[in-house]
């Protein structure tokens, strides 16, 4: 349980009332003693992440225009033709929060405890925003809870996705591979619940949690992203080559589009191509960037040191 604490206080001084705005307080961490382990992460997670909590109630239903949270974006880019499949928003803190080890580990302690579904609100809505924005730009946001599915945010982002279909095609909706193990059931729910307002899924991840060919086809994701960790062991290591090889094709016999993930230079950019992955995302192809790329046409300028293209958004 998060309590959120609010207050106003009034004093005469001098003869003149002074009044203080709405105070609030978070959870400190300080509880019972418990010898329990669960018990004592439970307190070190809840301490961590209340102060993002309280950060993003300060900053009212706009956790980014307050300043709590800032959405990065990096590109899904075709190998050959340099062109843009989508751009996917990952959630930056360092410019929010000005510890680094707190930046770096209050996700995972929000996740743990529950509540990232709060982020995953504030993440979504923004980024259909930039799609009713954008008319040509194809962007993704990451679902860390597949049980949205009922919620209130969901039913609002529902209504809001009826209305307009074009925006709605134009939603890529990724969750990771360790989720859709962990909850199938729901995650073919959430699927079939996505699909029906338009959006296309992804998983995220794939080769991590190694996810069954049945848990696969069950789900049916539009787009597979192949684990970063095999890409970048693979220009190395002849054996993970032959990993990379085999989650490829099984991941192209249950999704239309598969992308190595973790391309962070040239060297695996041209052996995943020579592998068959033709989709790829990493830093060779562009950090996360709050740079809005799409901004001043379909066509994004973009060089490479090394292989020069230009990046044009794919709404397809």
């Amino acid at each position: 349980m998060h309590v959120w604490l609010a207050a106003e206080w009034s004093a005469l001084v001098d003869g003149v009332e002074a009044r203080g705005a709405d105070g609030m307080s978070g959870f400190s961490g300080d509880a019972v003693t418990d010898p329990g382990e669960g018990a004592s992460r439970y307190r070190r997670d809840m301490a961590v992440a209340s102060k993002l909590l309280c950060m993003l109630a300060r900053a009212g239903e706009d956790g980014l225009g307050g300043g709590a949270l800032r959405i990065a974006w990096r590109p899904v880019v075709a190998r050959a033709s340099c062109e843009v499949l989508y751009y996917q928003s990952t959630v930056r803190l360092e410019e929010a929060v000005a510890d680094a080890w707190l930046a770096r580990n209050v996700l995972a302690a929000v996740e743990r405890i529950g509540f990232r579904g709060i982020i995953d609100e504030i993440v979504v809505g923004a980024t259909v925003a930039e799609l009713e924005a954008e008319a040509s730009v194809v962007l993704s946001a990451s679902i860390s809870s597949v049980g949205v599915v009922g919620s209130a945010w969901w039913a609002q982002l529902t209504r809001r996705l009826e209305r307009a279909p074009a925006i709605a095609a134009r939603l890529v909706l990724e969750v990771g591979e360790g989720t859709a193990l962990a909850r199938s059931a729901e995650v073919g729910r959430f699927c079939e619940e996505a699909r029906r307002l338009g959006c296309r899924v992804a998983i995220t991840d794939f080769g991590a949690g190694y996810a069954s060919v049945r848990q696969l086809v069950a789900i049916a994701p539009d787009i597979v992203k192949i684990d970063r960790g095999f890409v970048r062991r693979s220009t190395t290591s002849p054996h993970d080559r032959e990993v990379l090889t085999g989650l490829r094709q099984l991941a192209a016999a249950v999704a239309r589009i598969v992308v190595a993930d973790g391309v962070d230079t040239l060297a695996q950019a041209k052996l995943s191509e020579e592998l068959g992955l033709v989709w790829q995302q990493g830093h060779f192809w562009g950090r996360a960037s709050t740079c809005r790329p799409w901004w001043g046409g379909a066509r994004v300028g973009a060089v490479r040191s090394r292989d020069a293209c230009c990046l044009n958004v794919r709404a397809t």
